[in-house]
């Protein structure tokens, strides 16, 4: 078996780790690699090559050499007709260290950092090596870890266009599991099955089913990788994170690699940014929007309303999931202009965006007559519970929605659009959005059966990992299981439960290529 991965960061430790694994069951004979992040490689990854047989493309030298050449229209029209979804520019917008400004990870930069025939050049040559690499390798098996480069998208693209089996791991936003999906946007075809089909569920899978709907309506959504916002600043940890940055951040000066990757991020920078500017600025903006601003008790008072939960950008959920709705405050006036009479749209900001956007942003909003914002610190599922519709891109808030008991409207194709149209309605038509508004309304009843369903789907697809506190080890990451004693042993178990369940997703995914 030939095998090739899409991979940044720790997650080659992952690949690496479950190749090593898989090769008690299988014999891999040939391994690609696409990496990004020329420091990480250097610093982590390489060292774990050694006597490795493994072909590894480089993102920076594709992009360094792709950038400085004339972008050849035709040959790039030809890749598009032959793997596009129709179009290529869905893999420039899923990166957003090429489609954003160089401050996008600090702050709302919208202006690109490449000229369009630069990012051109980077998809030609982007296409070129990546085809070639398939063309060596011949893969029978493409593996993902996200959806958040150019090399993620074209593996992908390529994957699908050459029917090779195809799959990501990706958390599933329900406690700690996660799966391996066979589609990087829609509900996995080996969910969606379960979901449609008459069977019936393990009793295990059902009680804990039950068991998280019972906590979502209770509690609201807590899924394993979520990002935990300290309140308070340790002034000492702030200067060493700070130094630490710093040290980071000149070691890609003095080196010529790193100097040219596109890929690092300017770690001092988004340091002082994370760190102290964007604090200071949202204290600036909670101070001069104070009056503006509602609080729990204020918007218990409110009329009727539909509650939109601004999406962190650039993301995934935006990019790559909602691509057709990149200005959340244009989308937030049309669903003001569709509200029946009396009707306002409460807008919360995204918990990661504290000072990331311009006080500008919040006056455009709140210049929308029939639009208000509550304020950050308010729990979401208090929101939810309060309004009385819910309006989202994508998210994890629609499902949340959903199973608190309120109407949900999408833009975006999350996973949960396949819950009934009487509970969760993507519009795919703005012109027709008071007339699905008012339709959702008037026929909206919850239905537990499928909500159940849904969510035993999910569970009998995946398998529990705490994906991002054990196997990435991230300290600012949620882990429903609290302190974890010994995380050697922990690591063991967790890599075993994942091996278990990628070969019984690789068996799943050939049997599907032969029928």
């Amino acid at each position: 078996m030939n095998i090739v991965s899409s991979c940044q960061g720790n997650n080659l430790t992952i690949f690496l780790r479950l190749i090593e694994l898989l090769e008690g069951e299988r014999n891999v004979d040939k391994i690609g690699i696409y990496v990004s992040d020329s420091m990480a490689f250097d610093k982590q990854i390489q060292p774990k090559l050694q006597n490795k047989n493994v072909t590894v493309l480089k993102e920076w030298e594709i992009f360094n050499k792709g950038k400085d050449l004339a972008p050849n229209w035709e040959k790039i029209r030809d890749f598009e007709q032959r793997i596009g979804d129709p179009v290529l520019w869905n893999v420039i917008l899923s990166d957003r260290r090429v489609f954003f400004g160089r401050k996008c990870k600090m702050q709302q930069d919208y202006k690109s950092r490449f000229s369009y025939h630069e990012m051109a050049g980077i998809l030609q040559e982007s296409l070129i090596y990546v085809e070639k690499h398939f063309n060596d390798i011949k893969p029978d098996l493409v593996i993902s870890f996200g959806t958040s480069n150019v090399g993620d998208y074209l593996f992908y693209l390529f994957a699908k266009a050459n029917k090779i089996p195809f799959l990501q791991l990706k958390a599933t936003k329900i406690s700690n599991r996660v799966s391996f999906n066979d589609d990087i946007i829609t509900l996995s075809d080996h969910v969606k099955k379960v979901f449609d089909n008459d069977i019936s569920f393990h009793t295990q899978i059902t009680r804990e089913a039950k068991e998280y709907l019972g906590q979502v309506e209770k509690t609201g959504a807590k899924c394993e990788g979520a990002i935990l916002l300290k309140r308070k600043i340790d002034l000492l940890k702030t200067a060493f994170i700070i130094a630490k940055g710093a040290y980071a951040s000149l070691r890609r000066k003095v080196n010529p690699i790193y100097r040219s990757d596109n890929h690092l991020e300017p770690h001092f920078s988004l340091q002082l940014y994370e760190k102290i500017f964007n604090p200071t600025k949202y204290f600036y903006q909670s101070f001069v929007l104070r009056n503006e601003l509602l609080s729990y008790e204020q918007l218990g008072k409110q009329e009727r309303f539909v509650f939109f939960p601004l999406h962190f950008e650039p993301e995934v959920s935006m990019q790559v999931v909602g691509r057709p709705y990149q200005n959340q405050i244009e989308l937030v006036r049309n669903i003001a202009l569709n509200l029946p009479a009396g009707m306002k749209v409460i807008v919360k900001e995204h918990p990661r965006s504290k000072g990331f956007r311009g006080l500008s942003y919040y006056r455009k909003l709140l210049e929308i007559p029939n639009v208000s914002l509550v304020k950050t610190e308010v729990p979401t599922n208090l929101v939810v519970k309060k309004s009385s519709m819910v309006a989202v891109i994508s998210g994890s808030t629609g499902l949340e929605a959903a199973i608190i008991g309120r109407p949900v409207i999408t833009f975006g194709v999350p996973v949960y659009n396949v819950l009934p149209n009487n509970m969760v309605r993507h519009i795919t038509d703005l012109n027709n959005l008071s007339w699905e508004i008012k339709d959702l309304f008037k026929h909206y009843k919850k239905d537990d059966e499928k909500l159940e369903k849904y969510i035993c789907a999910v569970i009998k697809g995946s398998v529990p990992v705490d994906l991002y506190t054990v196997l990435l080890g991230k300290s600012d990451r949620f882990n429903a299981s609290g302190h974890i004693d010994d995380k050697g042993k922990r690591e063991v178990e967790e890599y075993d439960a994942l091996s278990s369940y990628f070969n019984l997703r690789i068996n799943e995914e050939l049997e599907n290529v032969k029928k």
